[in-house]
């Protein structure tokens, strides 16, 4: 779940006659933002869904407001490893299922190499994002804690001994 796999860069094209402009953002944004952020610039109805439109963004009229976005990952053909990222502006959090947890200060280690979870100095945003991302499984009905990791031939692994 490391930024240079996850952050995928995202550009929109708006005609110029449409008020498109040249700019560059550094929101947090999701898969799920594209289909609202069409239909919005197309003019259409933007149904209740789990993305936000992007246009105000795009045309520079205003900033998206989003406080975290959410990664998920499940398996690999046989392979079942659970793992959700909860990203903000300068943190991340990353849960694995049965093998811990990571924290990340994306501001002074953008390449994420200093684990900060087991840093007590750190217990207090651990603690934040620990909770925003318990909120979001529940809102979401995420099925995550009831995954269970696997090895590459699709048999359960022991939590403990990680075989």
């Amino acid at each position: 779940m490391y930024e240079h796999m996850v952050r995928v860069p995202l550009m929109i094209r708006i005609p110029k006659g449409l008020g498109g402009q040249t700019k560059d953002s550094q929101a947090l944004t999701t898969g799920a933002d594209i289909a609202p952020t069409i239909l919005d610039i197309a003019g259409c109805t933007v149904p209740e869904c789990d993305g936000k439109s992007l246009k105000l963004e795009v045309l520079g009229r205003s900033a998206l407001q989003r406080e975290f976005a959410v990664s998920q990952y499940y398996s690999k053909q046989k392979w079942v490893n659970p793992i959700r990222t909860i990203r903000s502006q300068n943190w991340k959090y990353n849960l694995y299922q049965g093998f811990g947890d990571e924290l990340y200060d994306l501001r002074n280690d953008p390449e994420e190499l200093e684990n900060l979870a087991q840093d007590s100095g750190y217990a207090d945003m651990k603690a934040s994002l620990a909770d925003e991302f318990e909120q979001w499984i529940q809102t979401n009905t995420d099925p995550f804690f009831t995954l269970h990791p696997t090895d590459r031939q699709g048999h359960p692994l022991n939590q403990e001994t990680g075989e």
